[in-house]
């Protein structure tokens, strides 16, 4: 039998850059979004969109509710198996570890006695070298600053020339020290581009040029997100000349 629960989202789990709610519980195995209840109610299965890939759950319409209640079931069963293989590899690797570990303070302790023996007694003029606090080191230095994208000229709204400084930005400030999800997000940022220089097919030039345009003004630095705008927008131009 299915396991179902419900995670309830809210403004604390919004991500204004993609319009969507980050669903941690989407990163169960199986996991998948049965319904959506708002106010009590049950709603239209058109007003979201779920991007599993990203764990993110869109909201397509223009306003979003304060809070979401999500109906998750999950299509796989959960088995301790993984769980019994990972501690059984940590009982292998815990004595190894263990082992390194009291040999590295073994050693730290003889370097710290001997350069202790050789140290200066440091006189009223002249103060000791761990009174010389350096500065922490500024994340934000490290980070560097956001990249600019090139302005827009007409017929030029495809991919910029530092698209790859404006992806390992964007995936670093959004995921700092989760390195995992760094990568993903820069595979997926990668993927992105590689769909974005591909001309759709059946779809005049200049209407190509206005939703390039349209979708790179609205999601200058998201790929993904440009990515998903122009297919929506070519998909639905097909729809109307049908």
């Amino acid at each position: 039998m299915p396991i179902a629960f419900t995670a309830t989202v809210s403004d604390r789990d919004w991500d204004s850059e993609m319009s969507a709610w980050r669903c941690s519980a989407l990163k169960i195995p199986g996991a998948q979004v049965d319904a959506i209840f708002v106010g009590g109610a049950r709603v239209d299965f058109s007003w979201y969109e779920v991007l599993s890939d990203l764990y993110l759950i869109r909201w397509v319409r223009e306003q979003h509710p304060t809070q979401a209640a999500i109906a998750i079931k999950l299509t796989e069963e959960l088995s301790t198996k993984e769980l019994t293989l990972r501690w059984k590899k940590l009982a292998v690797l815990l004595p190894v570890l263990s082992s390194v570990v009291v040999a590295l303070v073994a050693a730290g302790v003889s370097i710290y006695q001997g350069n202790a023996g050789d140290a200066q007694i440091p006189t009223r003029d002249s103060p000791p070298e761990s009174s010389k606090r350096s500065s922490p080191v500024d994340s934000k230095k490290e980070l560097g600053a956001l990249p600019t994208t090139p302005a827009f000229r007409r017929g030029s709204y495809r991919v910029p020339s530092n698209a790859e400084q404006i992806i390992q930005y964007a995936c670093k400030q959004k995921w700092g020290a989760d390195y995992v999800m760094v990568d993903y997000c820069v595979s997926q940022q990668h993927e992105a581009v590689g769909k974005l220089k591909n001309l759709p097919t059946g779809v005049p030039a200049n209407v190509i040029e206005s939703v390039q345009e349209l979708c790179a003004d609205k999601w200058a630095k998201d790929f993904v997100m440009r990515e998903y705008c122009e297919s929506q927008q070519f998909e639905a131009y097909r729809n109307i000349k049908q």
